[in-house]
């Protein structure tokens, strides 16, 4: 009886746990809709969910569900929300709420891919609890279309039917919807025009007012919803003559007494009264006058400040025909989009608004553009959007000679030689507008990829000696930072000398290579590296010369001297050649050679330290909740090709020393959902975290790419390496925090 009583009383606490979880998450009405309902393949979009809450409860919990694989998720965003992408087609939206009757924006950033897709379904779920319990789907059926923006309507099978002596039908089909415009008149050049903005792949257009058996020209357009337009060549049709008409009447001579006149008068002499029925003259059919005024248009939005988000841009637009249509552009009238609204389409004057699909920093070039109803576009001047949420700031770089990237040397220095070209990428956040590095008196400017958002540039360096490098960013709100980068140690290059010492110009300096395939040396082909070779020396006798890993020896001749030929030398990184080469004269004939063995170049007596030295046993609070104990921490970045490298060598080290070391990689500038996609596709063990606003990084004095920070097991800096580390070195790196060295 005793456990009868227990079980009961159980029973009794699983439903009232059961009936507060109900009474917890009670939604059981709500709306939602999407804007756009249309992007392209391939491509990274806005899609704005808007959430109206026709409930008597609060809702604080929603998800986001795709049901197309087409869509990738990459960030989502809305005001006071925290928000989890769970994976690339579902995000939740928690811990805030929406009070009965209003209703609230969420912004999700999707890449596409490349498979069209029609009216793909979302779901969008909501609750009254933060946990999502018992959630709800809200109506509205909100649905996106992928489309090939490439493609244009496909125009067949055009026809003027319905032909009569005022007026005719045209009809034509195309392979997608889109929208129906005729020109037509009695040339070519037409003159008259009717449209119809309904997007459907049948068209039928009215044509009235027409001149009784006249032939007409006319030309049909067709623009789709990603305002891609076809155009036919010109066609013809006549309209019908009159449909009924009266023969015009001969006049007759009529006498008084109702005779006719027969033509020859009567010898009596008597009064004839002549009377004529008057011909009717047509009424002359009114051509409407051609209508060639462009629609005006402009923006009201007050553009002269920068914004910290996304704002909703307003204006109005005037056209005594009526506008039929806006347009809007955010890179200066290369691509367009549909404004959001028109407060009155069709109406000689009308207002409009659009929140532009933009999702990062940046100076954007707005242009409007209006259609009236004679399809007339006038278009707006250019105006600037600046989004402003964080200042620029400049993020990891990489550095390459050629295809090779360079690394820092123990000593943290990238070396290099006076005059050689070497090219820097580096990425930025904070809407950058410009990007110079700075090295003494030298200003290189970097250009920006509008694709990757990367910015590049190359740099030579004309003195020798230790020089820092520093980036300057500017964005369009005049916001100015500075990144110290990497010191490079810049080398004399290396000189050919005669027998008297002094530089020999017009020497040939030759490099071979080891190739491994042939078991021979052969001529080392530079050309990828910006280097010819062979080379000749300039009037100083200076030859420039940098070199990636591999096996090497190098031959010099000149006139009058013995050929010189160089020991067999090893490279495991980008490297300068610079030892001085002197040649023995040649007074006979002889097949005897000079030798000489190459060097590293020489490293000054004082050299800067790679990071302050007041960092080194200090805690980093950036990082203190995600190290628990010894850590490598290692700073990448998805664009990098270099950071695949690391993360599978990471990968391997994490096998082997398990718990012992953890080891996190930082991906400086990627997003949440990037990272995610980025781990996912590689398939990496290695804990990833994203930095997209930079703060971790920020924290250290590190800007290679990719660098490493050893944490100790009080959660203090040791050091930090550089560059892409090899399986030995990273546990050679792990055992020395082990041991706390």
């Amino acid at each position: 009886m005793k456990r009868m009583g227990i079980v009961f009383l159980i029973g009794l606490i699983s439903l009232a746990g059961l009936w507060q979880q109900v009474s917890l998450a009670a939604i059981t009405s709500c709306s939602t809709s999407v804007t756009p309902t249309r992007i392209n393949t391939n491509s990274s979009d806005n899609l704005d969910f808007t959430v109206n809450n026709t409930d008597s409860a609060d809702i604080v919990w929603i998800r986001i569900i795709s049901t197309s694989e087409q869509f990738e998720i990459t960030q989502a965003s809305a005001p006071g929300w925290p928000r989890s992408i769970n994976s690339p087609t579902e995000v939740v939206f928690s811990n805030d709420s929406i009070e009965p009757g209003n209703s609230v924006d969420f912004r999700l950033t999707v890449q596409t891919g490349n498979t069209q897709v029609v009216n793909a379904a979302w779901t969008v779920e909501t609750s009254d609890d933060n946990g999502g319990a018992d959630p709800f789907t809200c109506s509205g059926n909100p649905t996106v279309t992928i489309s090939d923006d490439g493609n244009a309507p496909v125009i067949s099978d055009v026809t003027a039917t319905s032909i009569t002596s005022s007026g005719a039908t045209i009809t034509w089909t195309t392979d997608e919807d889109a929208d129906s415009m005729t020109d037509y008149g009695t040339t070519t050049s037409y003159g008259s025009t009717v449209t119809d903005s309904a997007y459907v792949t049948a068209h039928s257009l009215e044509l009235t007012g027409l001149d009784a058996g006249t032939t007409y020209h006319y030309q049909v357009t067709s623009v789709d919803e990603a305002s891609n337009s076809s155009v036919t060549g010109d066609n013809t049709f006549q309209t019908t003559a009159t449909a009924s008409s009266t023969p015009t009447p001969t006049p007759e001579a009529t006498s008084s007494s109702g005779e006719s006149s027969s033509g020859s008068s009567s010898e009596e002499s008597e009064t004839t009264v002549v009377t004529t029925t008057p011909t009717p003259t047509p009424t002359p059919t009114v051509t409407p006058p051609t209508d060639t005024e462009l629609p005006t248009v402009s923006l009201i939005s007050n553009l002269s400040r920068p914004y910290g988000q996304t704002p909703t841009l307003t204006g109005w637009a005037r056209d005594a025909g009526g506008i039929a249509n806006i347009h809007y552009s955010i890179d200066g009238g290369r691509n367009w989009q549909r404004v959001d609204s028109i407060t009155s389409t069709g109406a000689t004057a009308t207002t409009f608004s659009f929140r532009p699909r933009i999702n990062a920093d940046g100076d954007y070039p707005i242009r409007i553009r209006a259609f009236d109803s004679s399809s007339n576009v006038g278009t707006s001047v250019t105006y600037t959007l600046v989004i402003d949420q964080l200042p620029p700031q400049v993020g990891l770089a990489l550095y390459a000679h050629g295809p090779q990237i360079l690394t820092p040397n123990q000593q943290g220095l990238i070396p290099t030689i006076v005059g050689l070209n070497h090219k820097v990428v580096l990425s930025t956040i904070g809407g950058a507008t410009s990007v110079d590095l700075l090295a003494g008196d030298q200003v290189f400017s970097l250009a920006q990829n509008q694709a990757t958002g990367l910015w590049s540039g190359v740099v030579s360096f004309d003195k020798p000696g230790i020089t820092p490098l520093t980036a300057r960013a500017r964005d369009g709100a005049d916001n100015e930072t500075t990144r110290s980068l990497n010191n490079i140690i810049v080398h004399q290059p290396g000189l050919v000398l005669d027998h008297n010492n002094q530089g020999l110009p017009g020497a040939q300096l030759t490099v071979y290579s080891f190739n491994p395939i042939t078991q021979s040396f052969v001529i080392w082909d530079g050309k990828p590296f910006g280097i010819i070779n062979p080379q000749t020396t300039d009037e100083q006798g200076n030859y420039h010369l940098m070199l990636p890993p591999g096996r090497y020896y190098l031959q010099v001749d000149a006139s009058g001297h013995r050929r010189l030929k160089s020991d067999i030398f090893s490279l495991t990184t980008s490297s300068p050649i610079t030892t001085n080469l002197s040649l023995e004269r040649r007074l006979l004939p002889s097949f005897r050679q000079s030798t000489a063995t190459i060097a590293p170049a020489p490293l000054p007596a004082t050299i800067p330290a790679s990071i302050p030295a007041e960092l080194i046993g200090q805690e980093l609070p950036e990082l203190s909740q995600l190290v628990t104990g010894p850590a490598i921490v290692s700073f990448l970045a998805s664009w990098s090709p270099a950071t695949t490298e690391q993360l599978t060598t990471l990968d391997q080290l994490g096998n082997q020393v398990g718990d012992d070391v953890q080891l996190i990689g930082i991906m400086v500038h990627d997003s949440d959902a990037a990272t995610e996609l980025f781990a996912r596709r590689g398939g990496y063990t290695t804990p990833l975290v994203a930095d997209p606003k930079g703060q971790i990084l920020e924290a250290l004095p590190t800007a290679h790419l990719p660098s490493h920070a050893l944490i100790d097991a009080s959660g203090r800096l040791q050091r930090i390496s550089t560059g892409v580390l090899g399986f030995d070195q990273l546990r050679a790196l792990s055992n020395s925090v082990d041991n706390n060295e």
